[in-house]
């Protein structure tokens, strides 16, 4: 049975074991979060002495439910209590909805139809449900400032500096991009050696609880929602105007990038039916990630962040049937595809209020450091170094997306695909030394096997020591589920002979010899992988 704890009895400043309930079985806060003399004073002041925590063999869905519903003898019924279950006769033929009331009326018939039990909502006094609820709502706020690093603040300031807009009303001709590329080519790109403190949060300790899941897919959602907005209205051939872009990009930036657990989101499920838009969102938040890991200034990142969420608004106009195709394209319609940056570049005369740097990486995205891109077959010293990011984190998220003509890579092999494309000189190394920097060579909310036989998943990255993430541990060696949070920093001493021994596709699928099935990865990459990363360095 569920544990009622008093508040000032849970350790100070120490991750809470379990997650801890309401009296109704509302959870207050998931185990793993750190109970703070802030939180204890809240409990206080909302009148609550006490909460309930799963206690022996309990998981904490048995502990929600108990406290929530009781399972009553029809014949104890003595009032109208409200169903929690709904109630089927022995032939499975559903008798009273879920939801619905159930009296003592209902009794008789009921048990002639067979049935001597029910599961009922448990009654509580308002007053107290009230105060739960109200210290629910302090104790989620607390969480979310916690959450958040400073890039979120700083960006709410910035804004694209007249002089470095596309003038009004101009047509992007090939001739005005060309003069454009060519001012840009030899303006260096402004640093700040304090932006990689602003984006960059304290590795994690505690797993995401439901609470942060649903604030970054909830800010993600209604992100989403506004960048299909644009996009539609370029398909339309509408006039767009660029601050509310900007305002769009400044919002991404301050509640998903400053976010500390955005990362474990960088595809959300059910968008793929707004993939343009959606990949120019992931592609957005990745790239200013990187970015800020480059210790680019704000306003570098701001501009970047027009082009990362634009860079591929020009596959708009590429029809469906040939950008969708399952089958191999022709060489037609691969011509055809590959029009699709001369396509973004006559749509930038929709958009008021445009950066400079936005029609470039527009048409430079697809390039190659070694020539082999297109449309111009650039080498890397003509190539813009926005385009040099925007490339490796649309490439990354693209590679993990599931689509029409193949399926999606796990993180890892994804990430193994981009250092790839360092070794044969097609990617910069820097944008993607930062990539991993941001998201480990086991990228976050990728699934691996440990040398002591657990498996979980990666919860946080370590900066520069790619290989020693943070891991929220999920099955033991022998295969089954912890009952209590267990988070691994690879990077501290207790955990220094433990290693990464294989990237495994969750839901952690193997075969009878434990070895993954499917899309499982040795955990070493190769030797040329690892001179890729060394020189990134």
């Amino acid at each position: 049975m569920p544990e009622l704890v008093a508040v000032d009895k849970l350790p100070l400043n120490t991750p809470l074991p379990r997650a801890i309930f309401a009296v109704n079985g509302e959870i207050l806060a998931s185990g793993g979060i750190r109970w703070t003399d802030e939180r204890l004073q809240a409990a206080k002041a909302c009148g609550v002495s006490g909460v309930f925590m799963a206690n022996g063999g309990e998981t904490d869905g048995e502990c929600r439910n108990r406290l929530a519903y009781e399972i009553r003898e029809l014949a104890t019924i003595d009032k109208a209590y409200v169903l929690a279950e709904p109630v089927h006769d022995d032939g499975g033929r559903l008798l009273i909805q879920q939801g619905k009331p159930v009296s003592p009326d209902h009794t008789s018939t009921l048990i002639r139809q067979g049935v001597k039990t029910v599961t009922l909502r448990r009654d509580f006094d308002a007053k107290l449900v009230l105060a739960y609820a109200k210290l629910k709502r302090i104790l989620q706020d607390i969480a979310t400032r916690e959450s958040q690093v400073a890039i979120g603040k700083e960006f709410s300031k910035v804004e694209v500096h007249p002089d470095r807009l596309v003038v009004a009303d101009t047509k992007v001709n090939y001739k005005v991009f060309s003069a454009i590329e060519e001012n840009e080519s030899s303006r260096p790109i402004a640093t700040d050696p304090a932006t990689r403190a602003k984006i960059e949060p304290p590795r994690l300790d505690r797993p995401e609880s439901d609470d942060d899941r649903e604030r970054v897919l909830g800010a993600r959602r209604q992100l989403l929602k506004e960048a299909v907005d644009v996009f539609d209205a370029a398909k339309q051939n509408a006039p767009i105007d660029g601050k509310k872009l900007g305002k769009l990009i400044r919002d991404v930036v301050e509640r998903i990038v400053s976010d500390r657990f955005h990362r474990l989101h960088i595809i959300a499920p059910d968008e793929e039916k707004h993939y343009i838009p959606s990949h120019g969102l992931s592609t957005l938040i990745l790239a200013i990630n990187i970015g800020g890991r480059m210790n680019y200034a704000m306003h570098e990142l701001y501009e970047l962040g027009y082009a990362a969420l634009l860079h591929q608004i020009g596959m708009l106009k590429v029809p469906f049937d040939v950008r969708e195709k399952r089958d191999p394209l022709t060489p037609g319609e691969r011509k055809t595809i590959e029009t699709y940056p001369a396509y973004s570049l006559e749509m930038c005369e929709l958009i008021r209020g445009l950066p400079r740097t936005t029609p470039i990486v527009m048409y430079q995205v697809c390039e190659r450091m070694d020539g082999s891109g297109y449309p111009r077959k650039l080498f890397a010293k003509s190539i813009h170094p926005f385009a040099k990011i925007v490339m490796v984190a649309a490439s990354y998220d693209a590679l993990m997306r599931e689509r029409p003509y193949r399926p999606g890579k796990h993180p890892y092999k994804a990430m193994e695909e981009v250092l790839k494309q360092v070794h044969t000189k097609r990617f910069d190394a820097m944008p993607v030394k930062a990539l991993l920097e941001t998201l480990a060579l086991f990228p976050i909310a990728s699934g691996v096997q440990l040398s002591d036989g657990r498996y979980g998943r990666v919860l946080d990255s370590a900066g520069t020591l790619y290989t020693r993430p943070v891991i929220q541990i999920e099955l033991d060696a022998e295969r089954k589920p912890l009952r209590d949070t267990e988070i691994v920093d690879l990077q501290k001493d207790n955990h220094k002979t433990t290693q990464i021994v294989r990237a495994v596709a969750p839901p952690f699928d193997l075969d009878a010899d434990g070895k993954p099935i499917g899309d499982g990865a040795p955990a070493a990459p190769s030797d040329s992988r690892k001179t890729a990363i060394m020189t990134a360095s």
